[in-house]
Formats: structure tokens, C-alpha cells, sequence
């Protein structure tokens, strides 16, 4: 006969909370929730033309990429990168985003009308 696990059985309801509590995992919402809180503190810390020059791009487990047009806005995200983590963390009240990568990306652009 299988021994049988201790510990206290517990509704589904209360292990699903504590799944989603859990900083590790990431469920499809909270990424979402995530890439709009960066979109948004990009056009807070950077100005209102950001969606032009740079974007939020994959999120690996903590980390935002955040993908820029050219290397001179790659830069310039780069020295501003603390004030838009602090943003996204007002915005979430969470540490869902810890850091950013910021990479260079050229394909994907829409180009800008004149």
C-alpha cells in the first residue's frame, strides 16, 4: 500500500491563491497587466513619442526586454531605466517586473507618417 503524503488536505480554491501569489510564476493576466504598465511608464519617463522609438518586447521570468529603434535610444533608455522600473512598479504595486534588458531591434517597425 502507498504511504500517503502528511499534511492537511486544502480546497482547490486556496492552493490556486497561493499559485498566483507565487512571484515565480506568471500567469497570462498579470503579463498583460505587465506590458501595459510599461507601455505607460515609457510614455510618462520618456515622453509621449516612446511608442515611436522604443517598445516593451518578451518578459523571462522578471525581466523586460524593452526593444529600441536605434542605439542612441537604446542609450538613452538605458540611463533612464531605473525611473521607468520605479514607474511600472507605482503602477503594478507589485515586483513583477525586477529589471530591464534593453536591446536593439530594427525589424518591426511601422514607419512614422509624415
Amino acid at each position: 500500500m502507498k504511504r500517503r503524503r502528511s499534511g492537511r488536505l486544502r480546497p482547490l480554491g486556496e492552493l490556486v491563491q497561493e499559485l498566483r501569489a507565487r512571484p515565480e510564476l506568471r500567469f497570462g493576466q498579470r503579463r498583460v497587466n505587465a506590458l501595459e504598465a510599461i507601455e505607460r511608464a515609457l510614455a510618462d519617463v520618456v515622453g509621449a513619442d516612446a511608442p515611436q522609438r522604443c517598445r516593451p518586447g518578451a518578459i523571462m521570468g522578471t525581466t523586460a526586454t524593452l526593444e529600441c529603434r536605434t542605439n542612441a535610444v537604446a542609450q538613452r533608455l538605458s540611463l533612464v531605466a531605473p525611473d521607468v522600473l520605479r514607474r511600472v512598479r507605482e503602477i503594478l504595486a507589485n515586483d513583477d517586473v525586477q529589471a530591464f534588458r534593453v536591446t536593439v531591434e530594427v525589424d518591426g517597425w511601422q514607419e512614422a507618417e509624415s
